[in-house]
């Protein structure tokens, strides 16, 4: 079997535990950090931080803690789990100096091809019928994040522009891409016969769908104690699982269950369906590279492409519409999937072997010949 000298033996769902129990613990620090950034930026108290968040005089700190908590959210618990495991986290990452234009270029194509089909997939999400108070809770995350990029997006002067390129554009492409990508991913692949963690995120997903499309009262319970039984059901009967870990072995289930949590993460219903598929592109790019370089590339276009487009309308109209680009018709998706499919298989042409990321060459080959590509 493949071992990397600067390879640590940890099993993955030891490493799996540890990028997860970190998060959760930076994700408190991440928050925690905020507070001392807005106290010493604004002068104001901890308990003016809600009503005084969108006030434009306060905006510089807002971006600091932007900056600040995403480091620490996102970055930090996969680079320390990456540590942990390897003597050489970057490269554990997915962090490769080689870079090809090529493929680059193929990348941010992809990118900008697959927006028409997130745009047909946009208006699916919205037509899926829920329940008033799940749309009520909705909107509000919808306006709170719209009222940040706006906060975020106030283009006074071009300098304006290149800021709000980093804060929204670069640096969650970056801190993102290392941790679902690099981080989460890349574990989830190394992972085999892990169908109780599929098992539970599926139930889980039902439960939530359940949740906000249907009403909660009078007798509801009873779906969740059925669901309840059927995953504990699911859990122990052996040949389930079986079938299960049949499926799940494959890159895809990985890929697709890190777009599921990267959308997640960023809590928008209305663009969940739209940042499944998103995140699914992006571990694509990084499952067929080997890089984690080119899927930051593509993630940042698809950021700095939005952020251009407000700074546009600000500069043409003073106001920003965040509703632009969001929808697409049908024909329009058809196409862009077709296309997306051509370009995936351009990008697979371009690659001279099957590579993949120190973290999960030793199960993927079983010779220490596979190497990336120079």
């Amino acid at each position: 079997m493949y071992e990397n000298q600067y390879q640590r033996k940890l099993e993955p769902p030891v490493e799996f535990l540890i990028l997860i129990g970190i998060w959760v613990g930076c994700f408190v620090i991440g928050s925690v950090a905020a507070i001392p950034i807005w106290i010493g930026m604004t002068g104001k108290s901890l308990f003016d931080m809600q009503k005084e968040m969108f006030n434009p005089a306060n905006v510089d700190a807002v971006k600091m803690m932007q900056v600040v908590s995403t480091i620490i959210i996102f970055f930090v618990p996969a680079f320390i789990t990456a540590r942990i495991a390897s003597k050489q986290p970057f490269e554990r990452l997915g962090f490769h100096k080689e870079l090809h234009l090529n493929r680059a270029v193929v990348g941010i194509l992809i990118m900008l091809c697959a927006l028409p089909f997130v745009g047909f997939l946009a208006e699916i999400n919205k037509a899926i019928p829920i329940t008033a108070s799940a749309k009520k809770m909705f909107d509000g995350f919808e306006s709170q994040y719209a009222d940040q990029v706006k906060l975020m997006a106030t283009f006074k002067t071009p300098f304006d522009y290149v800021i709000a390129l980093f804060i929204i554009a670069l640096m969650p492409a970056i801190v993102e891409e290392v941790f679902f990508r690099g981080g989460l991913q890349t574990v989830l692949m190394k992972w085999k016969n892990n169908s109780a963690l599929y098992t539970v995120c599926f139930f889980v997903l039902i439960g939530f769908a359940y949740y906000i499309s249907v009403e909660q009262k009078g007798l509801s319970w009873i779906f969740y104690i059925i669901l309840l039984i059927s995953l504990i059901i699911c859990l122990v009967v052996s040949k389930i699982q079986n079938f299960i870990n049949k499926w799940t072995n494959y890159p895809v289930a990985a890929i697709i269950l890190t777009g599921f949590i990267f959308s997640a993460i960023h809590f928008s219903w209305y663009g969940f369906i739209p940042r499944v598929v998103l995140g699914m592109v992006l571990g694509y790019i990084f499952y067929y590279t080997g890089n984690l370089w080119y899927s930051i590339i593509a993630h940042f276009f698809n950021n700095a492409l939005m952020v251009t487009i407000l700074y546009w309308q600000y500069t043409k109209d003073k106001k920003i519409d965040m509703e632009v680009g969001d929808s697409a018709p049908w024909w329009a998706g058809l196409i862009s999937a077709a296309v997306l499919v051509g370009l995936f298989i351009l990008l697979k042409k371009l690659m001279a072997t099957k590579v993949y990321p120190d973290s999960i060459a030793d199960v993927q080959n079983n010779s220490s010949q596979n190497q990336y590509l120079k």
